[in-house]
């Protein structure tokens, strides 16, 4: 296997806590970031520690193979046991066959059958193995045996049905690669051979204040031994202090992609997922580096007034009262309750940008509401301040 960066757990988890000032947590934070491999370099070694494990997918029927006395597969030839071909067994490989082999046994020894063939001794692993094949082989015609190069034979590291669509970890990680190489972003995550999670990521260039959302990115994870869905998510990390000793993770799942259907079509999806996020990502992070220069306000006062036009449900349009929809509100709380509550949170860290009336909802999501529904749309009320044109001055 080639060199891959850091052997493949490519990410290695800055600290969560991080003393020091705003600035200087920032900028430890800011070089960790950047030591962190490029998405296109961090694909890459996945694609190559795919590709030099030489993997083949045998389809065979059920009773075509058996377990030997040395824990490998042999295969059938002519009613006999050959010695060409033998497969070594994986754990997880050998746990997948276990559970197969599992429903030709009552219910209630089924959760114990994997153990038992794991440690018991090789002839009688050897007996029930074989006459759990048989049997099945009455009913299931075919098995799928997932291998790839081993110390000597070829080893079975997963064990599907016919119907699985292979969709393994360098076909996903070359996917990131096309879509994400030229956008600048950063990749952590880990792959140990069967489970893959990879995070492209993007940090803004502006020194987080408290509830700030700083880095943010796309996370996939898929595996390649049959167990789990495809899955592409939004994740964003944000800054609950202004110091940075805590820092908080949010993961939204976008897209869920069984191991099903035609390939594809599947790496579409995938694709479309990735691209989606990436289109949000980035139009959050130029509308906050826009909104940090944007100044509405020059005062209290004026910052007061803001609150109130933003959280007011009418407004005088040519001398009359006229309903309207109020951007900033949450169910059962005034106006001016609103207001006054939006203003407090402003309080705590005062500015006079776009971003700082950003900021002060952010908090107020986090620290002056309670409940995970009122949090839920704060938040998407913020995100409206920053990524909308409203006239705040």
């Amino acid at each position: 296997m080639t060199n891959t960066t850091n052997d493949l757990g490519f990410r290695v988890p800055p600290p969560l806590l991080s003393a020091g000032t705003n600035d200087n947590a920032y900028s430890r934070k800011r070089a960790q970031f950047e030591e962190l491999p490029t998405v296109d370099a961090a694909a890459q070694d996945i694609i190559n520690a795919v590709a030099d494990e030489h993997r083949e997918d045998h389809t065979l029927a059920w009773g075509s193979f058996y377990l030997n006395l040395m824990g490998q597969l042999a295969p059938v030839v002519n009613g006999k046991l050959s010695q060409d071909g033998m497969l070594e067994l994986e754990e997880r490989g050998f746990k997948q066959l276990a559970t197969k082999l599992a429903t030709q046994i009552p219910k209630e020894q089924r959760p114990h059958m994997g153990a038992w063939l794991a440690t018991a001794p090789p002839e009688l692993r050897v007996r029930d193995f074989n006459w759990m094949v048989a049997k099945l082989a009455k009913h299931e015609n075919e098995v799928v045996l997932r291998t790839r190069n081993g110390q000597g034979p070829r080893s079975v590291f997963s064990v599907v049905s016919p119907t699985y669509t292979v969709v393994d970890a360098n076909m996903v990680a070359e996917i990131m690669q096309q879509v994400l190489a030229e956008e600048g972003c950063r990749a952590e995550g880990s792959y140990n051979g069967y489970d893959l999670r990879m995070r492209a990521l993007w940090m803004s260039d502006q020194a987080p204040r408290q509830d700030d959302t700083f880095k943010s990115g796309i996370e996939l994870r898929t595996s390649d031994h049959g167990g789990g869905a495809i899955t592409v998510s939004a994740v964003a990390f944000r800054a609950k202090c202004a110091n940075m000793d805590l820092v908080t993770r949010k993961i939204v799942e976008q897209v869920r992609q069984i191991h099903r259907g035609v390939v594809d079509e599947i790496r579409r999806i995938i694709r479309d997922g990735i691209s989606q996020v990436r289109d949000q990502t980035g139009r959050f992070f130029e509308a906050y580096s826009y909104a940090c220069g944007d100044t509405v306000a020059h005062s209290e006062e004026q910052v007061q007034d803001i609150f109130r036009r933003l959280s007011a449900r009418t407004l005088n349009v040519q001398g009359q009262q006229r309903k309207v929809e109020p951007v900033l509100a949450l169910p059962g709380v005034r106006s001016d309750t609103m207001a006054d509550l939006m203003f407090q949170a402003w309080k705590a860290e005062p500015g006079y940008s776009r971003a700082d009336v950003h900021n002060a909802v952010t908090y107020a999501a986090h620290n002056s509401v309670k409940g995970d529904e009122p949090r839920a749309i704060l938040e998407e009320q913020a995100g409206d301040i920053l990524l909308s044109n409203f006239q705040l001055s």
